[in-house]
């Protein structure tokens, strides 16, 4: 088995080094997902938007916007569903 150093970075950009047998890192930071740095302002960070909490606020912000647009639509298309008579199992005569 070969000894590695840890390769996690902190925030404030020092890297961890601890000794460790996983090439992942040690036993504290080995499950810890890797950190970008914020696409504006270069700090790191762990975000799915890839930007700091600072920069994230308008990508959030149309996220959340998107997924409640969906929700309108689904339950606009549930209530249509539910409201319009199927034509084909209806016995008028035509």
């Amino acid at each position: 088995m070969a000894f590695y150093s840890c390769p996690h970075t902190y925030i404030d950009g020092r890297i961890c080094g601890k000794g460790s047998y996983r090439q992942e890192g040690c036993p504290l930071h080995w499950k810890m997902r890797l950190r970008n740095p914020c696409k504006e302002c270069g700090i790191p960070t762990a975000s799915i938007y890839c930007m700091c909490v600072k920069h994230a606020g308008k990508y959030r912000n149309k996220s959340n916007y998107h997924k409640k647009k969906q929700a309108e639509l689904r339950a606009k298309i549930v209530m249509l569903e539910n409201h319009i008579p199927d034509l084909l199992d209806s016995r008028h005569e035509v």
